[in-house]
């Protein structure tokens, strides 16, 4: 899915995760939370890259999906989502404060990818010094991981921040 997400095909993305979904509300994995988080954060993923590419009434049903998937789960990446949710729906303000508390939940920074795409997400709503310093650190972080293009990553991965 991220492959699709990260080739600009966020409805291929979010058609399969819905299949998933389906596949999965029938799958005797059904009951493990771990397996549900994961798919959850796909589905989430690939409708709030969508919906940051869309307008009207598709990004309003998008959204309420995206609102209805995260309010399933509890792993530190509902904060992260959550905050693209708040970004999209206009609370800019909120959602740079979602990031920054996102942040500082130990959760999220034990998982330094994660934290660097939030990190420079950030950055790009601050914009700025502060703003810039946080995108350099954080494309510091992924180009040697083999990343040539930092932004996009982070868009395929952490989406719902671009606008």
């Amino acid at each position: 899915l991220s492959l699709k997400l990260a080739r600009g095909d966020a409805r291929a993305a979010l058609d399969r995760s819905k299949q998933d979904l389906e596949r999965f509300a029938s799958s005797p994995l059904r009951s493990s939370n771990a397996v549900a988080g994961q798919i959850q954060t796909a589905a989430a993923a690939s409708a709030l890259a969508l919906a940051a590419a869309s307008q009207g009434r598709e990004r309003a049903e998008l959204l309420r999906f995206v609102d209805k998937l995260l309010g399933k789960r509890l792993d530190p990446f509902v904060l992260l989502q959550s905050a693209a949710l708040t970004n999209l729906q206009g609370g800019r303000d909120q959602a740079v404060e979602a990031l920054r508390a996102a942040l500082r939940d130990r959760r999220i920074a034990a998982t330094p990818t994660f934290a660097q795409a939030a990190s420079r997400q950030l950055g790009r709503m601050l914009g700025g010094d502060e703003g810039q310093s946080l995108v350099r650190q954080a494309d510091a972080f992924f180009r040697p991981g083999g990343v040539v293009e930092p932004e996009r990553f982070v868009s395929s991965i952490l989406p719902g921040f671009g606008t």
